[in-house]
Formats: C-alpha cells, sequence, structure tokens
C-alpha cells in the first residue's frame, strides 16, 4: 500500500496539485482531498491493475482540476 500511495503522490504532483490530502473513503478506498480539485476524488486502496488505475486517476484528476487562472483569483 505504501509503493500505491507514493504512485498517486507522484502523479498528483506531476498533474501540479501540490497540496492534497489522502483520507479514507470507507471500504479500502482513499479520498483525496485538495484545494485545487473540485471535489474529492475517490480510489482504491489496493488496486489490482495497477498501471490501467493509475491512467484512470490521471483521468479524473484532469477532469477535476481547477485550472490555473482560476487559481489565481
Amino acid at each position: 500500500m505504501r509503493r500505491w500511495h507514493l504512485l498517486v503522490r507522484r502523479l498528483l504532483e506531476e498533474e501540479g496539485i501540490t497540496q492534497f490530502v489522502f483520507g479514507s473513503a470507507g471500504s479500502g478506498h482513499i479520498a483525496i482531498c485538495s484545494p485545487y480539485l473540485r471535489g474529492r476524488l475517490i480510489v482504491s486502496s489496493t488496486p489490482k491493475k495497477e498501471k490501467r488505475t493509475l491512467q484512470n486517476v490521471r483521468r479524473d484528476v484532469r477532469r477535476l482540476k481547477i485550472p490555473q487562472e482560476a487559481r489565481d483569483d
């Protein structure tokens, strides 16, 4: 699980999400909260296929991410 957290952390940093908190979402899921995201991002805490799940997390981060222009206001 530590490896998975590290992979998700790196992905978030690559996408420009610098402030985030991992929380528990119950039922074996992780909630990621950030002022740079619209809402919470829920991911599995133990994915079956890491590569595919990372692709899905990246897609969801890009969908929920607040644009840089809106952050500066």
